[in-house]
């Protein structure tokens, strides 16, 4: 019984691993850009930074919207000195997290590894694709 747990975990250090190699596989192919709707997050984490906010309606939405989000992207601005370090970063770390949940529902709900681990791939290209 002991044995399987840990292999069990062995396992999902090898999917997590997978997938970190694949989001930096897929730098190497696509490297990284700002596009739609960028701009107001930065000019929103701007504002939250300095309290000057302008009467721009997408960066109020943006605050109102997504406030926790923002207040840890200023966060760690300070510790990183830099906004685009800590938003690549963040995203990273929520795409293989929401990678990893979905493999483990899948894995519960199918009872394969092999199922949840294509199941995972899928879900890994489509979010990158969009």
């Amino acid at each position: 019984m002991k044995l399987s747990i840990i292999n069990g975990r062995r396992h999902y250090w090898f999917v997590a691993i997978f997938i970190l190699a694949l989001v930096l596989a897929s730098f190497i192919i696509l490297p990284p850009h700002l596009w739609g709707d960028s701009d107001s997050y930065l000019e929103s984490v701007e504002a939250l930074k300095t309290g000057n906010i302008p009467p721009d309606f997408a960066v109020f939405h943006r605050i109102i919207t997504t406030y926790a989000g923002l207040k840890i992207f200023v966060f760690f601005s300070y510790i990183f000195d830099n906004i685009l370090k800590v938003w690549l970063l963040m995203n990273i770390a929520l795409y293989v997290i929401a990678n990893l949940f979905f493999y483990r529902t899948l894995e519960e709900f199918f009872e394969s590894r092999k199922v949840a681990f294509w199941g995972m791939i899928l879900l890994a290209i489509n979010y990158y694709a969009s």
